[in-house]
């Protein structure tokens, strides 16, 4: 298998992680799609179907007795679809974003749901670029003035690109291809990426700074993240206001990773001189020529072009083919993107335990910026021990280690990552990945223990199995708690003073949501306690604010698991 982000995949032969074959006798394509993937399929003895622009009600009808279904982004494949196509083993997305496919549902349903993260790379990369350059040269506005008759030049002077420093934060495949471009035009380039390790960064002529640091001296800024909790708003009205007036930035990743309300205010108070947009919110955006952001004369805008190139389309055709041939004929193949334990042969009580470990890193991933004293987006990871104890999970040790990696990289890296792949890429990616048996004593027959360490500080976690289906977190750090691993979570560390938890709780009430459960942590000797309240739905970003607010409260977080 090949790993677009990180090259040759070497896939493990260890007998609990055979890979499936998966019985594919039948198609169907719903979007447009390059003739490559139809002949590949064919030639592999798949029948296909081509048929687009379906109802849902017309795919459900379709999908009857189709074993794999590829999509691109005209396709939304909801929990309908899915709960009412019992003959489905795979949705395919032919491209790397996969926000219209209901991934929890098929994964209810044990369906893989898998995309083609490395073909759109240069096509992405090269539009980025494109865009640097047209809000450098105010092109677009020059070229309708031209069009509609006139000759002005004053209006539209631009900037030269040659000794100003672009900030590009996330430096994946996508990201460093644009720093290689930019450097081709004597750009400064700085970066930063929670996960590369700042060797590889500089290997590639990127200095490596935190966001803190970037923000001040960037000229333009560019996106290339995952929209996740993490990066959504990532620049925003605070990320504004540390950026030197005259920042312009371009957004080809994902809507939402730059607050477009933020945008606009930083564009009518002269902080931001300009902008490019790729990718919205909202797609498409609702009444465009009404819309006051994509209507300022300082935004050049894009209807989603990224990975719109002949070559991009022909690659991940070609790749998507691939990868549900090799699924079929149960050899190994990447793209993976849900739950990663579906397929893999295994007792149901270690699937179990693996579930959990995929929580925990989750949970990893979303904790891992978050310091006693609030958020450090400076912090770098540099290992992860995963320890088994007990007689039910110490010969599983290495698998459970791959899941507490998928987990806590899913969320992190914008390819596919599961359990075939998980240690290898934290390995490439600098993080020493460490698997552990002890026998030592403990409170528990089975637990699970790890502990990650950032060039900043050391944090630990320990996890067991109640019973069937009953999975506990009952320690974080030095906290003893118990606490549900799924669903929404708010984590809370506040001072140890009467009435917090009280205060929180009745604003998590005003807000019409339910709290499911409390654990409260606390550790002699210190007036910080640790509380996690399992609420029933997304708490609105307004109570969340007033919880942040609350005297007393060190930090809130919403987690989803």
């Amino acid at each position: 298998g090949i790993n677009a982000e990180y090259g040759p995949v070497v896939f493990s032969t260890d007998s609990t992680m055979d890979v499936p074959q998966y019985d594919i006798k039948k198609v169907l394509i719903s979007d447009p799609i390059d003739q490559c993937c139809v002949d590949l399929l064919t030639k592999a003895g798949i029948a296909v179907e081509c048929k687009q622009r379906l109802t849902d009600e017309q795919l459900i009808e379709s999908l009857k007795g189709v074993d794999a279904l590829i999509v691109r982004s005209g396709t939304t494949v909801t929990a309908k679809i899915i709960e009412n196509s019992p003959s489905l083993k795979i949705i395919g997305r032919a491209g790397t974003g996969v926000d219209n496919i209901d991934d929890k549902a098929a994964t209810k349903q044990g369906i893989i749901v898998m995309n083609t993260p490395g073909g759109n790379t240069i096509s992405a990369a090269e539009h980025t670029v494109a865009l640097v350059c047209a809000l450098a040269r105010k092109i677009p506005a020059a070229y309708s003035s031209f069009k509609a008759g006139k000759w002005d030049r004053k209006t539209f002077m631009g900037v030269e690109l040659e000794g100003k420093t672009i900030g590009i934060l996330g430096l994946g495949r996508i990201g460093r291809e644009v720093a290689k471009r930019c450097q081709s035009f004597g750009m400064k380039t700085v970066g930063f990426d929670p996960l590369l390790p700042s060797e590889i960064a500089i290997k590639h002529g990127i200095d490596f700074l935190s966001l803190e640091e970037i923000w001040p001296i960037a000229d333009f800024i560019t996106v290339h993240t995952p929209l996740t909790e993490e990066t959504r708003g990532l620049i925003g009205d605070k990320a504004f206001e540390k950026c030197k007036t005259g920042v312009r930035v371009i957004n080809c990743a994902r809507g939402g990773i730059i607050d477009e309300d933020a945008l606009l205010r930083a564009l009518k108070s002269k902080k931001c001189h300009g902008a490019a947009l790729d990718v919205f919110e909202t797609e498409p955006p609702a009444n465009i020529l009404t819309n006051e952001l994509l209507q300022h004369p300082e935004v050049i805008i894009t209807p989603h072009l990224g990975a719109s190139t002949e070559e991009a389309q022909a690659k991940v055709a070609h790749e998507i083919a691939t990868q549900i041939i090799a699924a079929s004929q149960g050899k190994p193949f990447g793209g993976v993107v849900n739950a990663p334990y579906i397929g893999i042969t295994l007792k149901n009580e270690l699937v179990q335990w693996l579930k959990l470990a995929h929580s925990l890193g989750k949970l990893m991933a979303h904790l891992l910026f978050v310091s006693a004293d609030g958020f450090d987006s400076g912090a770098k990871l540099r290992s992860v021990t995963v320890t088994t104890n007990g007689d039910a999970i110490k010969a599983a040790n290495s698998l459970l280690t791959s899941g507490v990696m998928s987990g806590l990289l899913s969320d992190m890296c914008s390819e596919s990552v599961n359990l075939i792949n998980a240690n290898m890429i934290g390995e490439q990616l600098g993080i020493s990945v460490n698997s552990v048996t002890s026998t030592a004593p403990t409170n528990y027959h089975n637990l699970l223990s790890v502990e990650y360490e950032t060039d900043k500080k050391k944090r630990s976690y320990k996890a067991t199995l109640f019973g069937p289906d009953n999975p506990r977190i009952v320690q974080i750090d030095d906290y003893f708690l118990e606490i549900v691993p799924e669903g929404t979570l708010l984590f809370l560390r506040n001072k140890d003073k009467p009435g917090v938890c009280a205060k929180i709780g009745g604003l998590i009430a005003d807000a019409g949501v339910n709290i499911g459960f409390l654990s409260l942590g606390r550790t002699k000797g210190s007036d910080v306690a640790l509380s996690i309240f399992g609420i029933d739905s997304e708490l609105p970003s307004e109570t969340l604010k007033k919880i942040q607010e609350v005297e007393w409260v060190v930090y809130a977080k919403i987690v989803n698991l």
